[in-house]
Parts: structure tokens; C-alpha cells; sequence
């Protein structure tokens, strides 16, 4: 197996470690999506739990589905990465074989379509919230007409400034 990695090496020209140090940042960067993909799930689940609905096959098998998609989509940049590399290396190019660009620009867009989400979520949580800040003060206002009269009388105020 080693002669085999050896001899591949040699057909790709390559000198040193650059085959493994790309793989190293690859596998990174793997990593870097499948945590992001991880938090904007936990956020899912726990904004799914704080609006009090149910977690159902329906959402774990979107999640399943966009996983596979963006792996997809690194596959594609690994590829195009090592395609480079490859030319790069036939063309005595040293320097910029190790930095996998394509896998770095995928990733970052993939983590910060995750990221936009995670933060819809934890948005959808605190809309929840100020409903449920909202039902309450409406149901002390409808038990206290004399309350209700004040604070209608005040927003009727606001509203003439503004």
C-alpha cells in the first residue's frame, strides 16, 4: 500500500507531504460543516420545542437531505481542488497546491447558509416569546376594565404624537 502511495506521489510530483496536508484541511473543513449543520439542527429542535410542536420524521429527514446535498457540493470542490493540484504540479507550481480555495469558498458559503439559519431559528424562538408576552398582557387587561381603559387611553396618546 505504501509503494502504491509512493508511486502516486511521484506520478503527481509531489515532493513532500502537500497531498496530506490538503487532505488534513480538507477533512477541517468536512468538520467545520458537519458542526454547523449539527448547531442549526439543535436550534430547529429547540425553537420546534419552545413554539410546543412536535419533532417529526419530516424535519430529521430534511436535515438528512441538505447533509447530503452540501457533502455533495464539497465533493465537487475536492475534486476541483485536486484537478488544480494536479495541473499546478505539472506545471512546477509549488506554492498554492496545498490551499484547497474551491473547498474553503464552498464551506465558507455552506457555514454561512447554516449560520443564517441557526439564527432564524433562535428569531422564530423569540417571536414565540413576545407571543406569549403579548397573550398574557391581554389576558390581565381582559380581567381589569379600569386597567384596560389606562393603557388604552395611553396608546391612543402615543399613537396622536406620533
Amino acid at each position: 500500500m505504501l509503494l502504491f502511495i509512493d508511486s502516486f506521489f511521484e506520478f503527481l510530483e509531489i515532493k513532500d507531504n502537500t497531498l496530506i496536508t490538503k487532505l488534513i484541511i480538507e477533512c477541517f473543513l468536512w468538520l467545520a460543516v458537519a458542526v454547523a449543520i449539527t448547531f442549526d439542527l439543535l436550534s430547529g429542535i429547540r425553537a420546534a420545542r419552545k413554539r410546543g410542536e412536535m419533532r417529526v420524521s419530516e424535519g430529521y429527514r430534511r436535515t438528512i437531505n441538505k447533509a447530503k446535498q452540501y457533502y455533495g457540493f464539497l465533493v465537487y470542490a475536492f475534486l476541483f481542488d485536486c484537478l488544480i493540484m494536479f495541473v499546478l504540479g505539472r506545471f512546477g507550481v509549488d506554492g498554492l497546491k496545498i490551499i484547497p480555495f474551491a473547498s474553503l469558498i464552498v464551506t465558507a458559503y455552506l457555514i454561512f447558509i447554516e449560520g443564517r439559519s441557526f439564527f432564524e431559528n433562535a428569531s422564530n424562538k423569540h417571536k414565540q416569546t413576545v407571543k406569549e408576552d403579548i397573550t398574557t398582557i391581554i389576558s390581565i387587561l381582559s380581567k381589569n376594565e379600569g386597567l384596560k381603559k389606562a393603557v388604552l387611553e395611553e396608546i391612543n396618546d402615543k399613537l396622536k404624537k406620533l
